[in-house]
């Protein structure tokens, strides 16, 4: 796949790894209530800070799949909301819901549509020929 920088790419990469540093400061608040795994953290981080590397890199397939996996996490979210509104877990759900939020403004910034200037069209196709 192409890789093109998107104008909002360093903004979206930058709200990835603010959710990963999310996920660490989540971790050291909630672990004592037993709501956070070490190894599904550590792979949240992992997953979180590999998107925002391949962002920033200029490859678009990342951003689908960023879409699928907001979409499962929204569902997920969706079906565990009852329960956990119910537990004694509220804070940890909130918390994780901010992380959410923050994922899903880096996609959407990531499928904001940008046009490119005319003269670096002109340049491409001086280029190609």
């Amino acid at each position: 796949m192409a890789n093109q920088l998107h104008p909002n790419a360093n903004k979206s990469s930058n709200l990835l790894r603010l959710s990963a540093l999310l996920t660490v400061i989540g971790f050291f608040i909630f672990s004592n209530q037993g709501s956070f795994d070490k190894e599904l953290t550590i792979l949240s981080i992992v997953l979180l800070m590999g998107a925002a590397y391949f962002v920033r890199a200029g490859n678009t397939w990342i951003r689908w799949m960023m879409l699928a996996m907001l979409l499962l996490s929204i569902v997920a979210t969706a079906i565990a909301l009852p329960v956990l509104l119910k537990s004694k877990l509220t804070n940890a759900f909130y918390w994780s819901l901010l992380q959410l939020v923050v994922q899903a403004i880096a996609v959407i910034l990531l499928f904001v549509p940008y046009q490119i200037p005319v003269e670096e069209l002109e340049e491409a196709e001086i280029e190609a020929d």
